[in-house]
């Protein structure tokens, strides 16, 4: 390596060997992971490898980057904090005092950057070209796509158990309406924490002994978001949490990549962020059985428009900031900013 390049490490959780960086990886669905080849190549530009932290001599690193509060080594080198998951997730997000331990934060939750002196970072988002095929093509009307998981923490926040009311809700009234899809949905909802987690796989084990299915609708795993929301006209389509301001995942762009209408339900200010054209929020109706109503009761040609209003959105300024070059671009230039390196 060029003596005169600097040298980073990066910490995800799952991701060693740099394999983040690996298109190949078969963590790389719908290539999910282009935000950190894009990161990895925008460091290396400007004068810097960046390698998983197991890859690198933390002695010899000139900085680290967390995705998510861990451990800083006050020895070390100089971290960075990119927060990505909320703390029902990673409950050590929550502790805003931990983050005074980093040289700099990024985050999507807009009053923690600014109480902070951090920098907000939208969720990276990659909608290819909108699926083009019309509600007419659609036969199909609702499915969701989510794993059969749990919160860490008692909270609630949580959307965990919305899904399950949601997914019941079709399962005794519209059962032939609404596909199920995912992992684990073979086994009982977890309760909180790994314990919990723990005993739905067991039971889950017992379930598939006798030939037990919990969930009716459930169509098993897939390789390809969009090619499963390309056959439907809505999907459900909840974050993890619910409440928290700019938090905004792959989900809701999940559906506008295959040409989906998203039944949304998750970041407190998701109106401020995607045109309200764009997707059917949750929160305007007073239950499920209403918002089923009002699906079943959309034309093709408000699909159509729905559609539109995406496709505009999609390549608008509005959009920019959930561009995964845009992610890449704002870490890079913030780490080089906070060390006082020149950027080229």
């Amino acid at each position: 390596m060029n003596r005169e390049m600097k040298s980073g490490g990066i910490v995800v959780s799952g991701f060693r060997n740099n394999e983040l960086f690996d298109a190949s990886s078969p963590h790389n669905r719908d290539d999910c992971l282009l935000q950190w080849r894009l990161l990895r190549d925008c460091f290396y530009e400007n004068g810097v490898v960046l390698n998983t932290l197991d890859q690198c001599d933390e002695s010899c690193l000139d900085f680290v980057i967390h995705v998510d509060v861990r451990v800083v080594n006050k020895g070390g080198p100089p971290c960075f904090l990119v927060v990505y998951e909320t703390p029902l997730t990673w409950p050590k997000n929550a502790n805003l005092d931990l983050y005074s331990s980093y040289r700099h934060v990024f985050t999507w939750d807009d009053d923690v950057a600014e109480s902070n002196g951090g920098t907000v970072l939208r969720y990276p988002q990659y909608a290819k070209a909108l699926n083009s095929d019309t509600a007419q093509k659609r036969k199909k009307l609702c499915c969701m796509i989510a794993s059969n998981k749990s919160a860490n923490v008692n909270d609630g926040r949580e959307l965990y158990s919305d899904r399950i009311k949601v997914i019941r809700w079709f399962q005794d009234h519209a059962p032939e309406h609404f596909d199920l899809y995912g992992h684990r949905w073979d086994q009982p909802p977890p309760s909180v924490g790994r314990l919990g987690r723990g005993l739905a796989i067991l039971i889950g084990k017992c379930y598939r002994f006798v030939g037990y299915k919990p969930f009716m609708s459930y169509c098993g795993p897939i390789s390809s978001k969009g090619e499963v929301l390309g056959r439907y006209k809505f999907a459900i389509c909840f974050e993890n949490a619910k409440d928290f301001k700019g938090y905004v995942t792959e989900k809701i762009f999940d559906c506008f990549a295959a040409g989906c209408i998203p039944i949304y339900l998750g970041a407190s200010n998701i109106s401020e962020l995607i045109p309200d054209d764009c997707f059917i929020d949750y929160r305007t109706f007073g239950s499920f059985a209403k918002c089923y109503e009002y699906m079943c009761s959309v034309s093709d040609e408000q699909l159509n428009d729905y559609q539109l209003a995406i496709s505009n959105f999609l390549v608008s300024r509005k959009a920019v900031p959930f561009h995964p070059a845009n992610f890449a671009k704002t870490i890079v230039h913030g780490v080089m900013a906070a060390n006082g390196w020149a950027k080229t």
